[in-house]
């Protein structure tokens, strides 16, 4: 089960961890596979709506073990820095790899100011190139993450972290015509 972001709505701290905690609940007959977006760590609620300094956000660390804590099991691969919520599955009988971003890594210059953009750090840009695309000829691949990889916007925007997800829409383009 492919779940692609925004699992509950925004709220304060104990809402958002009994709401995991209750979605788990649901899930616990499935090998789901989260997407994580831009709601998950409830960093939206504290800047645009509590306008405090993110006492309701969940860390990474939080947000794994409330829900991603069970990917290992179901065969997903993280970058050697855990908890990232990026990874990927293969599914050796399809002879399929999916790759699920997180287009919520924000850079941690986002967490004091209003600028919440959806965004991916280097490090996942450089996971994604150097570790999730490096598959066996044949490999089929699917990207999956919580919102489109290259919205038009984006090319307006003047910050270089905010056009890191734009590069990936140029790094899919390079791997198809088996380029760098």
């Amino acid at each position: 089960l492919i779940l692609g972001g925004d699992y509950s709505n925004e709220g304060y701290r104990p809402y958002k961890i009994r709401g995991y905690r209750e979605l788990r609940k649901h899930l616990k007959e499935f090998d789901y596979l989260p997407a994580n977006g831009n709601h998950e760590d409830n960093s939206i609620w504290d800047k645009c709506i509590e306008d405090k300094d993110t006492p309701n956000r969940l860390r990474r660390e939080e947000l794994y073990n409330l829900f991603y804590n069970h990917l290992p099991s179901v065969g997903a691969v993280f970058d050697e820095e855990n908890p990232a919520l990026y990874y990927y599955v293969d599914d050796k009988v399809k002879n399929v790899r999916y790759i699920f971003i997180d287009v919520a890594d924000y850079p941690d210059k986002y967490f004091n100011t209003w600028e919440l953009h959806l965004s991916m750090s280097q490090k996942q840009i450089d996971w994604f190139v150097n570790k999730a695309l490096k598959v066996e000829k044949g490999t089929d691949i699917v990207v999956v993450g919580h919102t489109a990889v290259f919205p038009d916007d984006l090319d307006k925007a003047t910050d270089a972290d905010d056009n890191r997800i734009r590069y990936i829409n140029d790094i899919l383009d390079a791997y198809k015509n088996g380029e760098k």
